[in-house]
C-alpha cells in the first residue's frame, strides 16, 4: 500500500523563525533593565589604612595592592553614595534623605595594601580575604556584620555588638574578644594562643584558645572556647554561661 505523503507547509519554517525571534527579543527585554540599572564609579581616594562603611553598604576587601575604590549600583545609589578620607581612615556612607537606601544597593569594591581596622554598622557588611598584620582591629555593630577569612596577625581586637555579627577565620598569637547586646561573634575557626573574651546582654561568643583564656559571660550571654587552653580563668553570672571545649 502506498504511503500516502503529507503536503509541506511552507510557511511554517517562517513561523519558527518568527517565533525564535520573538522569543530572543523577549529574553533581551527582560534583560535589559537589569544592564541598564547597573553602573560604577571610580572614586579617586588617598592612601588609606582603615575602612568604616555603614547604610546598608556592601564592602568587598581585597589587601596587598594598589589603593582602588570602586561603587557598583544603581545611578540614584550612586547619586547618595558619600565618601570621605580623613585621618587614613576611608568612610563611606549613604546620604538618605531624599532616598530609600534598601532600594538601592551599593556595593564597593576596595584595593589597600594593607588595612588596620575596620568597622561597619547601620547593616551594612564587609568581606575580607587575607587580612593580615600585627595590631588588627575588626568591629560590626548595629545589625551590621564582617566576614573575614584566613587572617593572619599578632594581636586582634574584636567586637560585635548590638545584633552585629562578626566571623573570622585564621590565626593569631593574641585577641581581646568582646560581645554585646545580641551581638554574635564568631571566631571558634580563628586559631590563636591567648584569648580575653567577655560577652553580656544575651550576645553569643566563640573563639579558639591554646594557651589561656580569661573569659567573663553575663546577662543571659555564652561564651564557646575551643581548643583546650592550658589555662582557664572563667566568669559566669546573672544567666551566662561558658563553655571550654
Amino acid at each position: 500500500m502506498a504511503r500516502r505523503r503529507v503536503p509541506r507547509d511552507p510557511g511554517a519554517g517562517r513561523r519558527l523563525e518568527r517565533r525564535s525571534i520573538g522569543a530572543s527579543l523577549l529574553a533581551l527585554a527582560m534583560l535589559a533593565p537589569a544592564m541598564a540599572g547597573a553602573d560604577d564609579k571610580r572614586i579617586d581616594a588617598p592612601a588609606f589604612t582603615a575602612i568604616e562603611v555603614s547604610s546598608d553598604i556592601a564592602a568587598v576587601v581585597h589587601t596587598g595592592g594598589a589603593i582602588s575604590v570602586v561603587a557598583h549600583g544603581d545611578a540614584p545609589g550612586l547619586a547618595a553614595l558619600r565618601t570621605e578620607v580623613k585621618d587614613g581612615i576611608l568612610r563611606a556612607w549613604m546620604e538618605t534623605k531624599a532616598l530609600d537606601a534598601g532600594k538601592h544597593r551599593v556595593t564597593l569594591d576596595i584595593g589597600v595594601a594593607e588595612l588596620g581596622a575596620m568597622l561597619a554598622s547601620g547593616g551594612a557588611s564587609i568581606d575580607i580575604s587575607n587580612w593580615t598584620g600585627e595590631a588588627l582591629s575588626a568591629e560590626a555593630d548595629g545589625g551590621a556584620s564582617i566576614t573575614a577569612h584566613e587572617a593572619r596577625g599578632t594581636a586582634f581586637v574584636l567586637r560585635a555588638n548590638g545584633g552585629g555579627s562578626l566571623v573570622i577565620s585564621g590565626a593569631c598569637d593574641s585577641a581581646d574578644a568582646s560581645s554585646s547586646a545580641g551581638g554574635r561573634l564568631d571566631a571558634v575557626a580563628l586559631a590563636c594562643a591567648d584569648v580575653v573574651a567577655r560577652a553580656t546582654g544575651g550576645a553569643a561568643l566563640g573563639i579558639g584558645a591554646s594557651r589561656s583564656v580569661d573569659a567573663e559571660a553575663s546577662n543571659g550571654a555564652s561564651i564557646t572556647v575551643r581548643g583546650r587552653p592550658a589555662r582557664t580563668h572563667t566568669v559566669s553570672k546573672n544567666g551566662g554561661s561558658i563553655r571550654v571545649e
